[in-house]
């Protein structure tokens, strides 16, 4: 929710949200692969390590763009945890470190 807050407090714009907010789910395409590939490519994008040094790194050289893309992308993990959705296992899409998701 902070990042959400602090997305609009800066003023990046309704429009960047409703995109940005769903690009990050292009990480997906890995499992055309295979489910190792597709996990490992799916976790890289959701999980925090990578936005908040990118948040970090964008507030201390005053970089809009990066302060955005980090703050949309906090987001966007905090949803899908929000939503149940966790960091994949190898096993398949719907296992998950928060346990397995959807119908069985």
């Amino acid at each position: 929710m902070a990042s959400i807050y602090f997305f609009f407090s800066y003023d990046f714009g309704v429009w960047n949200f409703v995109v940005g907010i769903l690009a990050f789910d292009l990480s997906m395409v890995g499992y055309l692969f295979n489910k190792r590939f597709g996990a490992r490519i799916y976790n890289v994008g959701h999980s925090f390590v990578v936005p908040a040094i990118t948040f970090i790194v964008a507030h201390q050289v005053e970089s809009r763009f990066y302060l955005g893309l980090s703050l949309l992308w906090l987001a966007h993990i905090g949803m899908d945890r929000a939503f149940g959705y966790g960091l994949k296992k190898d096993t398949g899409f719907r296992h998950t470190h928060l346990g397995q998701i959807g119908g069985k």
